[in-house]
């Protein structure tokens, strides 16, 4: 009798585990998919943003679409996080009305093993200036 408990047991357990390798992502808050920017200013390697005290209120960001999109400056360190609307997209930086650059971008595949995993950059152009990629940061050599 203690055997046959024994193996009901086991076989409950095995019957009960799910062999589904979904995550459960639903107690994960995440940051919003986006693009992150740092302006430097190329002859004093500072932060372009900072170091000319520029307000969020003289940019305008302008994708493909010409849609302005949802963006904020990062105190602390001048960076613009940018709110991504496509996986492949152009986006215009204006400041007080003059173009100062230009930037395409895509995005790889959604990371499907993470809660927050929105693809990292690819492919990514700046026109007229040099630049570098790290992860979801471009940096723009003004």
């Amino acid at each position: 009798m203690f055997k046959k408990m024994i193996y009901l047991t086991t076989i409950t357990l095995f019957l009960s585990c799910e062999s589904n390798n979904t995550i459960d992502c639903s107690a994960v808050s995440c940051l919003a998919a986006h693009v992150s920017v740092n302006l430097i200013n190329k002859t004093t390697n500072e932060n372009f943003v900072l170091e000319n005290n520029i307000t969020k209120e003289s940019i305008v960001i302008r994708n493909t679409e010409n849609n302005e999109l949802e963006f904020d400056i990062i105190e602390s360190n001048g960076l613009l996080y940018i709110l991504k609307k496509n996986v492949t997209d152009t986006y215009e930086i204006s400041l007080n009305s003059e173009v100062i650059s230009i930037f395409s971008f895509e995005t790889t595949p959604r990371d499907q093993t993470k809660c927050c995993g929105f693809g990292k950059l690819k492919n990514v152009s700046v026109e007229e200036h040099e630049f570098e990629v790290e992860d979801n940061l471009i940096t723009i050599y003004l």
